[in-house]
């Protein structure tokens, strides 16, 4: 099946899932989740949006690639081979703040999609990685992975509000929210490398 199409003016335009999902998460930027549409970006594209079914079955299939493409964005790299794991979880925190801050209208977004199994597991891998210079099982790793990305998408989501038409609520004083995370973070990497918890 071709890529190719032809565009509102004419010319032919080359569409990609990729760039669907950039043109996606451009207009939730812009408009807000409410603002997204299959129309909206393939009016952003310059294509029909019928055109973008060859790409993507749905407007949901598009949110899930926007989750996974955001997500995929605070995946940790380049850490040094010595890295103990609890340091790769905190280095993701800050990756996937940053990445939520940068993109607040969607927020929401990533706080009721979960990512797929597969963006998960690049998210993972540089964490567990870690795990043969760690005597802490695989289970309570995923565990503190998943606490630290709820607590992250949780702290986003106090920060920015809810965002609607693009917009989201902008603190008065950032600096209170970066120390309010930075504790928080703190107090869970503290929690993981402490002792685990003996079963009453």
């Amino acid at each position: 099946m071709s890529a190719s199409v032809r565009s509102r003016g004419g010319r032919p335009a080359v569409l990609s899932k990729e760039k669907i999902i950039t043109a996606a998460l451009a207009v939730i930027d812009q408009e807000g989740l409410e603002g997204l549409s299959m129309r909206r970006v393939g009016a952003l594209l310059g294509v029909e949006g019928m055109a973008l079914y060859r790409h993507v079955p749905n407007k949901s299939a598009i949110l899930a690639a926007v989750v996974d493409h955001l997500t995929a964005q605070a995946a940790t790299a380049d850490l040094p081979v010595d890295t103990f794991w609890t340091e790769a979880l905190v280095d993701f925190g800050h990756r996937y703040r940053a990445v939520l801050l940068r993109h607040p209208s969607a927020v929401p977004l990533l706080a009721t999609h979960p990512v797929s199994p597969a963006a998960a597991e690049a998210l993972l891998a540089p964490i567990l990685a870690a795990v043969d210079r760690a005597d802490t099982g695989i289970e309570q790793i995923q565990f503190a992975f998943q606490s630290v990305a709820v607590f992250v998408l949780g702290h986003a989501l106090a920060q920015v509000g809810t965002p609607t038409d693009g917009q989201a609520a902008q603190s008065a004083d950032a600096s209170y929210y970066d120390t309010w995370f930075d504790i928080g973070l703190s107090a869970l990497y503290r929690g993981f490398t402490a002792e685990p918890a003996r079963g009453r």
